[in-house]
């Protein structure tokens, strides 16, 4: 299917207008005037974004049933065994986004099990269908079953106290059960005071730094902060195995809550992890495919978990990963013996563009113990901690260090990065951007494993690309 029937379909099916969509996805109407001709269209690169976002905006603004009469439509039209990742999406899209029935509560199948990571989509609620739901759940139904919700705090904060907090408040094994509250916050400042409640009532105890840390290190294993939008998951499952990832607006919080849960020494729950804004979370569709595969992907890295090959395929097939990144990570699998030893992803998380993974460096050959980067020589020794940096294109914020690799950035920005100053905790930093991510994080395990494709270094733009897809080639 050519991307102007794809744009009529999408039209032909929604009441939107051009000039919506147009400000919605980030481009001038004449250019979706001139797709909808068929004069141009974008980028194979944009393609499948430029779509996905179109359809995210129909359901934003329309509901569910217009989108999914675009995408019954799209389907349609879809050459038969077509596996273009567009397709993939709007059916990952259309099966665990659009057929929730959020008024009739949330059925075991839809639920989230905690122990196995697996987070369900979940529907946008109004306050007339907030309403309905709360009427017809009740809180035994709840204990019963993994419980979601998405609100905006203004319905939060209607609801918490006669609901939520009767639920959790008057018995104390309601730990036990999997009661999840996802909370997405669009384009109002986080609230830290509701975010402290909620902990506090997960903790079943009065407020203080102490207990949310607790709460933290035990009940909450992913949240996740992106400009203008939040998502809060609260697990209060004590057996999740699960890495706890702890993010707030509150650079302070987030220190203070990183250096308690370092003192633990737990360690499946010291990975605090840094997502880029406005690249994988930009929207509903975003954050659900970061939910179910990129965060997966990073934690499959970072803490050495060695996924079986039905996990990836299952990974593939729902997420439209690629094919070279599943090779990859059997390339992983395969390959046990590594120099890096995962035992920590570490970031303190300030709101800014950036996600940082460290590395423990272990085992280091003595090719790589003495290393000319960037015309200036450093060692690397055991013990090292090696910094892994994925900075946002749009809105660069360089963290301190210098003596760095970078694999792409301005002019501007290298020469601050070389400014600054280098951390005590670590040697070496990668940069990379946005559209290098999974590839680049898939291929870090063989970085220091061959040493000749280690050495290059300090590339930018399309170069930078063709080092990586060289990378992905000499693995084989």
């Amino acid at each position: 299917m050519d991307f102007c029937t794809a744009l009529t379909i999408i039209f032909a099916n929604s009441n939107v207008t051009t000039q919506g969509m147009a400000n919605y996805i980030g481009y001038d109407a004449s250019y979706i005037s001139k797709w909808k001709s068929g004069k141009s269209a974008p980028s194979p690169k944009s393609y499948d974004t430029v779509i996905r976002k179109m359809c995210e905006y129909i359901f934003l603004e329309c509901g569910d049933r217009n989108i999914s009469r675009v995408f019954s439509a799209l389907h349609e039209r879809a050459p038969e065994g077509n596996e273009n990742r567009m397709f993939a999406l709007q059916k990952f899209l259309e099966n665990c986004l659009l057929k929730q029935a959020v008024n009739t509560g949330v059925s075991e199948e839809q639920a989230i099990s905690a122990s196995e990571g697996v987070i369900c989509p979940v529907a946008s609620f109004n306050k007339q269908m907030l309403g309905q739901y709360l009427s017809s759940t009740n809180v035994e139904t709840c204990r019963e079953k993994s419980v979601i919700m998405a609100v905006e705090p203004c319905i939060f904060n209607d609801f918490f106290a006669s609901f939520w907090g009767d639920l959790l408040f008057d018995n104390q094994n309601c730990y036990n059960k999997k009661l999840q509250i996802l909370w997405v916050n669009k384009g109002k400042k986080f609230d830290l005071n509701l975010f402290k409640m909620i902990v506090r009532i997960m903790n079943n105890n009065n407020y203080d730094d102490m207990s949310f840390l607790e709460a933290a290190r035990h009940r909450l294993y992913n949240a996740f902060v992106v400009k203008n939008q939040y998502l809060l998951t609260v697990n209060p499952d004590l057996d999740s195995d699960l890495g706890s990832v702890v993010l707030s607006s509150d650079a302070s919080l987030n220190e203070r809550t990183y250096s308690a849960l370092r003192a633990y020494g737990r360690a499946n729950y010291n990975s605090i992890i840094r997502i880029p804004h406005e690249v994988y979370l930009r929207d509903r569709s975003d954050l659900e495919m970061v939910i179910h595969g990129f965060v997966r992907q990073i934690s499959s890295v970072m803490t050495a978990l060695y996924m079986d090959d039905e996990v990836l395929e299952r990974f593939r097939t729902e997420c439209g990963i690629s094919e070279e990144y599943i090779a990859l990570q059997h390339k992983v699998n395969r390959n046990k013996k590594t120099v890096l030893m995962y035992k920590s992803a570490i970031a303190n998380y300030a709101h800014n563009g950036v996600m940082t993974l460290d590395y423990k460096l272990t085992n280091v050959p003595p090719e790589l113990r003495k290393l000319h980067l960037n015309g200036l020589l450093k060692k690397i020794d055991d013990g090292d901690t090696l910094r892994l940096i994925l900075l946002d294109d749009k809105n660069p914020v360089i963290p301190s260090g210098r003596n760095l690799i970078t694999l792409r950035g301005s002019a501007n920005s290298f020469s601050a990065i070389q400014r600054a100053a280098t951390p005590e905790d670590s040697k070496i930093y990668f940069f990379s951007s946005k559209d290098m991510v999974l590839s680049f994080i898939t291929t870090f395990d063989t970085l220091l494993e061959d040493c000749s494709v280690f050495k290059k270094y300090c590339m930018e733009g399309t170069e930078a690309k063709q080092y990586i897809q060289a990378l992905i080639n000499s693995i084989g």
